[in-house]
């Protein structure tokens, strides 16, 4: 009996410090994933301001920036990033005025303005924005310095020209809606990267603006339960900001807790945990001392010799207190599952961390990648690919994002998409890339396999669709035999019907040719004048006058211009033929053409159904027609405007459109006044 209880109570001390041992873990693990999320996003404002310190920023590059770090992917709907201006409060209007004019292709700056207005003699307004908060989308042009709370944590990181936490901000101050509460993290920015080695003085000389980021307290202290595995029910906790309750988790009995202090930058905060005694391990841990004695009370009752219970129950002990110390070792570490091939280097390119994602893609053995370069497996693309890589990355100091080939260690050959990111210190030197790369070999041989298979199809659709088509032809002209009037409409409405499925066919074998790089490029001196007013009336043509006015402007003297008239004639004709269809008949269509700067501006102008908001992100995808416009025409196979896209970035140039619904469409889009580069193929477009 007494070796027994000596056992009970060896397992007994053994499992409560397991418990104790557990539970200063669970903590731990989560205080350290809170100061991750906010060194996240430190980082991510130290990159933002590398950035911009290169050179301006505008919402097109604000937004593409976000696009390539992919943030969302790691922290959803987190944090809402801020660029703010410093403004005279005499020059706010005129400010307002150029952040329209800079910004009217993009809806969410017409009516742009400064608030509130305040006597202050600068004001600091919210210029870009990156959120999915719909209650922070309203703070564009917000001036921060009118928040005190924010105007004190602006002051604080100019004098410390790093990140600096504002204190407890309530949104309703602002949007009276909204009850959400939060802090805002300010860094700012100067022109000139040196300037956080200089006197206060001579930095508020260099302050140019500031980067700065909200993050919601629940979401700060929320959703941690993530990070443990077994999410032990049992351990809750509260957050404290002072005496301010920010995040409520412990119910009921308040006796017994655990406080843990946990300083995030230049703030303090109390985190007040659910007692120790309240963590609960494993069934089988909790219960591990019962289990001993009543082994122990087997033993005894069979006999067995005291000395031999005591060495197998202490035995016993230990080989299950190893194994759940082993267990809580491997709970430590973070599972390396992530499917990507995720690699880190330092600032020449030398690996230093490699993941298991790296060994299953490459065939290389972490063991084999760590001291060796990338161009391990890499180095099989041309060499100006590599040049401007490392020019983004190393000397613009910027993400990169591509489209690559590779080779395993097996010598087979793969393709690959790869977004590679610089990080930099506090001065703005490189400490190390991270590089993302993900094998789309199969993806892309999946798209050759359709586009193959598209063209096959077209092109053994279009011999019967060309007999139909002719043999309608002979009907109609009589040389099977007059026909009568129903018959001759039958025979119309044949080919009708017919030449939709010859101009569905086309389209897709223009777009499997381009795809798959077959079709020839023939540029020759082109009278731009000439292909436009051709275009516009074959289009009054085959429309049969659906529109009441066409009005064209191109600019005198155009030079001849070396393009594919062909191409070019294409993306003309899909644009205005759209336009003058869904205009209506009391429509009015503009078409423009003139010289800009080192391009070719085209503008197509209607006054017809438009293009409902919700939709305009995908008008230029395969396939797609906007609903409005297939309840207007029911004719159309949604492949114009990609072609015509194609087209014209193949050619060098840009397309793009604003829209209101009801109210109209206008297409722009550029070609280079230097022209298109000849190229040899196999085919030319369908006609």
């Amino acid at each position: 009996m007494v070796a027994t209880f000596l056992v009970w109570r060896y397992v007994s001390l053994t499992i409560e410090g397991l418990r104790n041992e557990s539970y200063e873990n669970e903590i731990t693990f989560i205080t350290d994933e809170v100061q991750s999320r906010v060194n996240f996003m430190v980082d991510t404002l130290y990159n933002l301001r590398g950035m911009i310190t290169v050179g301006d920023v505008d919402s097109e590059k604000w937004r593409n920036y976000f696009l390539s770090t992919a943030i969302e992917d790691r922290y959803p709907d987190y944090f809402s990033f801020a660029y703010v201006d410093i403004v005279d409060k005499n020059e706010a209007a005129a400010y307002e005025n150029r952040i329209r004019t800079a910004e009217k292709n993009n809806p969410s700056y017409k009516s742009f303005f400064v608030f509130p207005k305040t006597d202050n003699a600068q004001t600091y307004p919210i210029r870009l924005l990156h959120t999915f908060d719909q209650d922070i989308s309203l703070l564009l042009g917000y001036d921060v310095g009118s928040s005190p709370a924010v105007s004190g944590a602006v002051v604080e990181s100019v004098r410390t020209s790093g990140p600096v936490m504002s204190g407890l901000t309530y949104l309703k101050l602002v949007i009276p809606s909204s009850d959400k509460t939060g802090y805002v993290v300010a860094m700012p920015i100067y022109s000139d990267v040196s300037a956080m080695e200089l006197s206060i003085d001579q930095r508020n000389r260099l302050l140019t603006n500031f980067v700065g980021v909200w993050i919601d307290s629940e979401r700060l202290f929320g959703d941690l339960s993530t990070v443990i595995e077994d999410e032990n029910p049992a351990l809750a906790y509260d957050v404290y900001d002072g005496s301010v309750l920010i995040s409520k988790g412990i119910e009921g009995n308040q006796n017994n807790l655990y406080e843990r202090e946990v300083t995030l930058l230049n703030k303090n905060f109390r985190m007040v945990f659910s007692g120790r005694s309240d963590y609960k391990l494993t069934f089988f841990q909790e219960n591990l001392p019962m289990f001993t004695l009543a082994i122990g009370l087997v033993v005894i009752l069979m006999w067995y010799g005291t000395l031999i219970s005591i060495l197998t129950a202490r035995k016993r002990a230990e080989e299950l207190a190893n194994t759940a110390t082993k267990d809580l070792k491997k709970f430590k570490m973070a599972v390396d599952g992530v499917s990507d091939h995720v690699i880190i280097t330092d600032s020449d390119g030398t690996i230093i961390y490699a993941n298991k994602g790296a060994e299953r893609i490459t065939g290389y053995s972490v063991k084999e990648m760590l001291g060796k370069r990338p161009s391990l497996w890499g180095g099989q693309m041309p060499e100006g690919f590599y040049e401007k890589m490392w020019k983004t990355i190393k000397v613009q100091k910027k993400p990169f994002s591509g489209q690559l080939t590779n080779k395993r260690k097996s010598g087979d050959v793969y393709e690959a998409e790869i977004n590679i990111s610089p990080i930099l210190n506090e001065k703005g030197d490189l400490i190390y890339f991270i590089g993302i790369e993900r094998d789309i070999t199969r993806t892309k041989a999946l798209d050759r396999m359709k586009t193959e298979f598209i063209s096959l199809a077209s092109h053994q659709l279009r011999t019967p669709l060309s007999a139909v088509k002719w043999f309608g032809r002979m009907l109609l002209a009589g040389d099977a035999g007059k026909l009568t009037k129903l018959q001759e409409e039958y025979i119309d409405k044949i080919n009708s019907s017919n030449e939709r499925e010859i101009r569905l066919v086309n389209s897709l074998l223009n777009i499997s040719r381009i795809e798959s790089g077959r079709i020839s490029i023939v540029p020759k001196p082109t009278d731009m004048k000439e292909l436009v007013e051709n275009v516009v009336t074959d289009t009054g043509i085959s429309e049969d006058k659906k529109t009441s006015e066409i009005k064209v402007d191109i600019e005198e003297d155009l030079p001849l211009l070396n393009i594919d008239p062909d191409l070019i004639r294409h993306v003309y004709m899909n644009l205005v033929t759209n336009a003058v269809r869904y205009s209506g008949k009391r429509g009015k269509v503009n078409v423009q053409v003139k010289t800009k700067g080192r391009y070719l501006f085209s503008v197509i102008e209607d006054s017809g159904i438009g293009i409902p908001t919700s939709e305009q992100g995908r008008i230029f995808d395969r396939f797609f027609r906007a609903a409005n416009a297939m309840k207007r025409e029911t004719e159309g196979t949604g492949l114009g405007l990609y072609l015509a896209k194609t087209i014209v970035e193949s050619s060098g140039g840009k397309i793009w459109f604003k829209s209101k619904e009801n109210v109209g469409t206008t297409f722009y889009f550029t070609l280079p006044l230097s022209g298109m580069k000849a190229k040899k193929g196999e085919v030319t477009l369908a006609k």
